[in-house]
């Protein structure tokens, strides 16, 4: 690519100068992965990372000792990579709070704003972070039932907080620090067996993380496949009649047809066998089971009929709880 189509690639808006927060004072970590990502992007971070140094500064005046074509040409290459340069300068400075700016006021290049920054902060602030990265590292626990997406990215975070500050973290450490930031439960107890049974090259982050995701999504389906058979099997209510239930204000009597009462206790049809004297002591008795309300089905009718025959009295109690017509 020419040095004309890098300074193109170079420019930007106002509007496009960053698309993440700007620097503070606790945040270097995060910002200078995504300040590196912007200036990659733009074809700068070779010369923010000191790997395209600058050019030699031409002489003013054409040397005897190249021709004009010559001088042209490093004069052009010269000022093309200035230009460059300060177009990361400026992306960086747009990129830091207010707070952050004495520390870079008097740089000249991208790359010494760069390092500057990365002295002032992670000497400063994360040179003591760094340990409580670490303890976070070994001692975070996934809960069950949380998204493992999130519980992965958050110990990779963490790998590179610490990575970005200057230690040395081997991806094994990592690994086994996903293993056994699991539950001690028997299920998650076996899935820890597998993953420390993975052979050294293939116990990373990347091969324990799809591990723990993939357990987490089988989990997952048996539990929403389980809710859905508890669902599907579980019986129906059914609905209790004429248990603890009497007679209800809209129930109509089948003797009188009054409503509010029943016929076993209809005070008209007590009144009725009294005056004929028959002797009976009988309740309400129904034909059939179309002569009942519906919470009349269920209840118990008795009837006791007194009579005589030539040698002995005899009474007969008759029940009939009106579960059936008869």
């Amino acid at each position: 690519m020419s040095p004309d189509s890098l300074l193109g690639m170079s420019r930007i808006s106002g509007s496009d100068a960053f698309k993440f927060p700007k620097l503070t004072g606790s945040n270097f970590a995060d910002w200078s992965e995504s300040m590196k990502a912007a200036l990659q992007a733009r074809y700068l971070w070779m010369l923010v990372s000191g790997d395209e140094t600058c050019p030699l500064k031409p002489d003013v005046k054409k040397p005897d000792t190249a021709t004009a074509a010559e001088w042209k040409a490093e004069k052009k290459e010269y000022l093309d990579w200035q230009q460059r340069d300060q177009a990361a300068m400026g992306l960086m400075k747009g990129a830091v709070e207010s707070s952050q700016m004495p520390h870079i006021r008097d740089c000249v290049t991208s790359k010494a704003m760069w390092d500057i920054l990365k002295k002032v902060h992670v000497t400063s602030h994360q040179i003591v972070n760094i340990h409580y990265w670490f303890e976070d590292l070994y001692t975070r626990k996934y809960t069950d039932g949380t998204p493992m997406a999130d519980h992965i990215a958050v110990m990779l975070d963490l790998k590179h907080k610490i990575t970005a500050a200057g230690e040395e973290l081997p991806d094994s450490h990592v690994a086994r620090a996903l293993v056994i930031s699991l539950p001690r439960t028997p299920s998650w107890d076996v899935i820890k067996i597998q993953c420390f049974a993975l052979s050294k090259d293939k116990f990373t982050p990347e091969n324990v993380g799809s591990t723990l995701q993939a357990e987490a999504n089988r989990v997952a389906r048996e539990k929403g496949s389980g809710e859905t058979a508890l669902f599907t099997q579980r019986p129906p209510k059914m609905r209790k009649r004429g248990k603890g239930k009497g007679p209800q204000p809209g129930d109509e009597c089948r003797y009188c047809h009054s409503k509010g009462h029943w016929a076993n206790k209809c005070m008209k049809r007590e009144e009725d066998e009294r005056k004929r004297g028959d002797g009976s002591t009988a309740h309400y008795v129904a034909g059939s089971l179309q002569d009942l309300g519906v919470r009349e089905v269920g209840q118990v009718y008795m009837a006791v009929q007194r009579g005589s025959t030539k040698s002995a009295q005899r009474e007969e109690l008759l029940l009939d709880s009106a579960a059936t017509s008869h």
